[in-house]
């Protein structure tokens, strides 16, 4: 009578009922002895986009998070059940990846796939992971660079938007003839002359080479070749 006993749980467990107990006059404990039950941390609920690649709720387990694609996460990646059977970390978020809106090139455009009513909708259209941006250069200028690009996992474009430079377009070979030098665009100052085929001939009088202007437009059409016979 009058001794007592004392309890304690290995690590990992936690006491139900009285850590001590004491015997009394009457030869009763005086309470039922305890027991250990393992420290469990609540259950998680996983919020939307969220994935769970890891969970052990027990003390010393952790929970592993990531996010379904397109999206990043927000937050601690994992979280640990402590002694106290409370998470150490509030459970992460996953939010939406995007990419801003690119620049539109000068004298070019972007061709869009969808149409906005109103300014305000385009100004605020979003582009997801995956999305296509294609460009396009108004006539009399060539598309320099990436005529597509498209939205990564990292929030950026593949690449930069495109320039668009002034060039004259390659005009075409006349009958009978051919241009030099061949090329598929031209610089503005460029000049183009015309080689004849054999019995052929560019006319007789003074012709000015067609140059290539700064808006993109030759200055003349290459000159025709003509047989001999009609010269």
């Amino acid at each position: 009578m009058g001794h007592s006993a004392v309890f304690e749980c290995p690590i990992g467990y936690k006491l139900e009922g009285a850590s001590g107990i004491t015997c009394q006059y009457n030869g009763k404990w005086s309470a039922d002895v305890p027991r250990c039950e393992e420290i469990e941390c609540p259950l998680i609920n996983i919020p939307d986009n969220v994935l769970l690649i890891e969970h052990n709720n027990t003390f010393g387990g952790k929970a592993v998070f990531t996010c379904m694609w397109g999206h990043k996460l927000s937050g601690s990646q994992s979280i640990r059940c402590e002694s106290d059977g409370r998470w150490n970390g509030s459970m992460p978020t996953c939010l939406e990846i995007t990419c801003p809106v690119p620049e539109t090139p000068r004298s070019g455009r972007i061709v869009e796939q969808t149409r906005y009513p109103n300014k305000k909708q385009y100004r605020n259209r979003i582009y997801k992971v995956g999305a296509l941006m294609r460009f396009a250069c108004l006539p009399g200028h060539q598309l320099i660079g990436e005529a597509s690009i498209i939205c990564t996992e990292n929030g950026t474009w593949s690449h930069r938007p495109p320039v668009c430079k002034v060039r004259c377009p390659y005009p075409g070979d006349p009958p009978h003839g051919r241009i030099a030098p061949l090329k598929f665009w031209y610089k503005p100052g460029d000049n183009i002359q015309v080689t004849c085929s054999p019995g052929y001939v560019t006319p007789l009088e003074p012709v000015k080479k067609p140059s290539c202007r700064e808006n993109g437009i030759w200055s003349a059409p290459p000159p025709p070749c003509r047989s001999y016979k009609e010269v």
